[in-house]
């Protein structure tokens, strides 16, 4: 079957989008899972050589005379994956090869950086994984990524069919960069995911990159956030996601979003029918520009909106009023799954206005209050909410909440009692003897909804016969929360 389609693809001319659509068929019918790989070949009627060379040796050719159908069980499917997998390797390290050829800057040290990842990339047989170039590994540190090398990279991939997913994070790209990259957007690829995260993109860059994405129909999850892009970076972006069907992932947190850029994206999302994850992390608000309005518009989004799942709006200066107007528009959507309100003024009142939405919402499973006013108030009404009246929530961060004993202890009488509490974040309040012994049973794993697969920031220890609190170290990534990456 493979070998079949690879002839058919070689003696006729297809576009790239029709060829995406046909590999993927062939794949299912294989059974193979390749849908996310970062690049396969396209052969090209007029290309007598092959894209790449190798000194490996290929894997055993096909029978094409085994009576056996692919499958699970075949002997068949095995081969295909490994004659995959060896195209995929050589195809990396070809595209290694000529990054170091056709760059021409100074910072070659980089250059090889890279080309050393795409080789190991390929050798993993990483198919599925995105491939990850973010500065901050080892090997980049000292030798960041910047608009020579990225030009070079996507330049050594011409001939090769764009897929899958890529995290430029945490380097030098500028401008110069994302306008390239927004010229490759505009031709047909299977790109699924960017992550252009903490790079030096600011307005012209970010235009760019909006605007080839309304013809862009394959990109799913763009990442934007730490760019200083502006309020008029908010109006171009809103503009697209009134226009895009495809885009289901955007994060733009920390981009110097004001209040008119913020206004004008919660309008366009209204209308929008494809987007499922939003981050609008950190905007510059002032009094002046009259923050609380925001949360009217929040509340018709998520009115209107049909597809949203996770909403992300952290260090927004939400108040208990602020909350109550958002939540009257959440408690009419059934789809919203993920809920951030980190670093706001959430207190005792807005515990209140919470308890009342959770006791009616069917479908939040995350909730993240870190670093609110909630105090031993707020922590007993909503102890006692998901206790009795909520069995969906899984995911609760409320660390940092000046929360003392008789909240504390209230948390560890919820935690032992709920239906559905697996991860739970408490550090940073004011443990005392009393809470710290309420919370050893808690950490002691007789709880199976937290010892098995769950996750608790906290552990106990007899100091001079005192139980005293621990800080265990805990990936905020774990369970359902979608902390850094979303996946549709």
């Amino acid at each position: 079957l493979f070998q079949t389609f690879v002839c058919m693809v070689k003696s006729v001319t297809l576009s790239s989008h029709y060829l995406g659509s046909l590999v993927n068929d062939v794949l299912t019918a294989s059974e193979l899972d390749l849908h996310d790989c970062i690049w396969y070949e396209v052969a090209m009627a007029e290309q007598a050589e092959p894209l790449y060379e190798s000194s490996l040796d290929p894997p055993a050719e096909l029978d094409l005379d085994a009576e056996s159908t692919p499958g699970k069980d075949s002997e068949v499917a095995p081969q295909i994956k490994d004659q995959t997998r060896w195209k995929f390797s050589r195809l990396c390290a070809t595209i290694a090869e000529r990054l170091v050829a056709v760059y021409e800057g100074a910072n070659t040290q980089c250059a090889e950086a890279v080309s050393e990842l795409l080789k190991e990339h390929g050798n993993k047989n990483a198919i599925s994984s995105p491939l990850n170039l973010h500065g901050n590994q080892m090997s980049m540190k000292s030798n960041r990524i910047d608009d020579g090398i990225l030009i070079a990279l996507f330049t050594a991939c011409q001939g090769c069919y764009l897929s899958g997913k890529i995290c430029f994070a945490y380097n030098n790209i500028t401008d110069e960069g994302a306008v390239f990259v927004a010229e490759i957007l505009r031709d047909p690829t299977d790109l699924l995911e960017l992550d252009f995260t903490f790079n030096s993109i600011r307005l012209p860059g970010a235009a760019a990159l909006y605007e080839a994405l309304k013809v862009n129909s394959s990109l799913r999850t763009l990442r934007m956030g730490h760019n200083e892009i502006g309020d008029d970076g908010g109006l171009l972006l809103a503009q697209l996601l009134q226009i895009s069907d495809t885009l289901v992932s955007i994060d733009v947190d920390c981009t110097n979003l004001e209040f008119d850029g913020l206004r004008i994206i919660l309008i366009a999302m209204k209308s929008n029918v494809a987007v499922e994850y939003i981050n609008l992390g950190r905007p510059v608000l002032t009094l002046h520009d009259g923050p609380a309005t925001l949360p009217k518009h929040i509340q018709g989004m998520m009115e209107s909106t049909k597809k949203l799942k996770c909403l992300r709006l952290p260090q927004w200066q939400l108040s208990d009023f602020d909350l109550q107007q958002m939540l009257r528009g959440m408690v009419l959507n059934t789809t919203l799954v993920h809920l951030d309100l980190t670093g706001n003024k959430i207190g005792p009142d807005g515990a209140q206005h919470l308890a009342e939405y959770l006791s009616q919402n069917v479908s939040l499973r995350t909730l993240n209050l870190d670093s609110n006013r909630l105090q031993d108030e707020g922590a007993q009404i909503l102890s006692n909410t998901l206790m009795y009246h909520n069995s969906t929530i899984r995911w609760l961060n409320i660390q940092w909440n000046n929360i003392k004993r008789l909240g504390l202890c209230a948390v560890a009488k919820a935690i032992r009692n709920s239906a559905s509490l697996t991860h739970i974040y408490v550090w940073g309040n004011h443990f005392d003897p009393v809470s710290s012994e309420a919370f050893t049973v808690v950490v002691s794993g007789a709880i199976r909804r937290i010892s098995d697969g769950g996750a608790i920031d906290v552990g106990t220890d007899v100091v001079d016969g005192v139980t005293q609190i621990t800080h265990v170290k805990r990936d905020l990534d774990q369970g359902p929360y979608p902390h850094k990456y979303y996946v549709v």
